[in-house]
């Protein structure tokens, strides 16, 4: 059930680098056609264009390049913004703070276990597991945001690293029994914890 690779699809900053590279691509293939390959006919109908004034579309062409690069650099700083305001709304809220009090005490008794039948077992409050429930769910809106480039990666790690560690080994036998009747509950949280475990392997063996 091991899943660590950490899929990004609609990353805005990725597929504004491939239209650059398109662009890129599109311009010396035109220019090399209209250059070289004059006889050449595109889709055996469209004639090579007449080019008189080279400047105009060099300048055109770097101009466009420029605004890509701009967008990219705001859209960088965007999502990073977003991530900050995330973490710090997390910091401020008693809601959050209030949950994840009840959880760290409950962890801080090695004791106390997060098995397969914690939200079956008696001996575990109603409290303790209303507190694991919210915090569950709170660390799937952060990965499924990671996931799907809304979040930047390097600052959510470096922030939720150790939470997302110790969340996921010391619940994994309920995680795991959680996701034997639906494979996609938890689904994001559980990808991006083995992400982040085996990065940190690869770290280690440097």
């Amino acid at each position: 059930m091991r899943n660590s690779k950490l899929y990004i699809s609609t990353k805005p900053i990725y597929l504004m680098g491939f239209v650059i590279l398109a662009v890129i691509i599109l311009a010396a293939l035109g220019a090399l056609w209209v250059l070289k390959f004059q006889d050449h006919l595109l889709f055996w109908i469209i004639p090579a264009p007449e080019i008189t004034n080279w400047g105009i579309l060099i300048a055109a062409l770097v101009a466009m390049i420029g605004w890509l690069v701009t967008s990219i650099i705001t859209t960088r700083n965007s999502i990073k913004q977003h991530t900050v305001t995330t973490l710090l709304q997390t910091r401020l809220s008693a809601e959050y703070m209030k949950h994840a009090s009840v959880v760290n005490s409950f962890f801080d008794n090695p004791e106390n276990m997060v098995d397969a039948d914690f939200f079956s077992n008696k001996d575990v409050t109603e409290e303790v597991k209303s507190s694991l429930s919210y915090i569950f769910n709170y660390v799937e809106f952060l990965s499924a945001g990671l996931r799907t480039g809304d979040f930047d990666h390097l600052l959510l790690q470096m922030t939720m690293k150790g939470i997302f560690k110790n969340l996921y080994q010391r619940s994994q036998p309920l995680l795991t029994s959680i996701r034997e009747k639906n494979i996609h509950a938890m689904e994001h949280f559980v990808a991006v914890s083995e992400h982040w475990i085996e990065l940190e392997k690869k770290g280690n063996k440097k």
